[in-house]
């Protein structure tokens, strides 16, 4: 630090990757809620109120319960695990802030690279940060604090 006023650089991308963990965090979150329409749907088929052929009123032209079934299942599995993901990058960039779980923000950000695009350059960069031994130093003069 210049003057102990003026954080040096790495504070800076520190904090700057903070933010842009929030943000691609509500990002994921957003999206991980578009199979909800798969489970309406699914539950639509699963209740009859969703024909296979809507030309038809009759049983033949529905649509099986366990095909609806799948619906709701993969589609409420890929809710959690997108809002399980989202809770992940968010907590990292808060971690980020504090200076504290390094490993665990390791972790998470390069499972964010599986998130393209957003997540994927913020897992590079994040990875690119982490790296630097002064980084990582920051990380182990942090004071430890409980998981708050």
């Amino acid at each position: 630090m210049t003057g102990g006023t003026t954080p040096d650089r790495w504070d800076s991308h520190l904090d700057t990757l903070s933010v842009v963990h929030y943000v691609v965090a509500g990002l994921v979150g957003l999206f991980a809620l578009l199979p909800l329409l798969h489970v309406a749907m699914g539950l639509g088929i699963v209740t009859g109120r969703f024909p296979f052929d809507h030309h038809t009123a009759s049983k033949a032209g529905e649509l099986p319960a366990f095909f609806g079934w799948m619906f709701v299942i993969l589609g409420l599995t890929f809710v959690c695990i997108g809002l399980a993901l989202a809770t992940a990058i968010g907590f990292a960039g808060r971690f980020l802030r504090q200076r504290r779980r390094w490993l665990y923000c390791v972790i998470v950000d390069a499972i964010a690279c599986s998130v393209f695009p957003f997540g994927t350059v913020l897992g590079v960069l994040s990875l690119v940060v982490l790296s630097q031994p002064e980084v990582r130093a920051r990380f182990l003069q942090a004071p430890a604090q409980p998981f708050t």
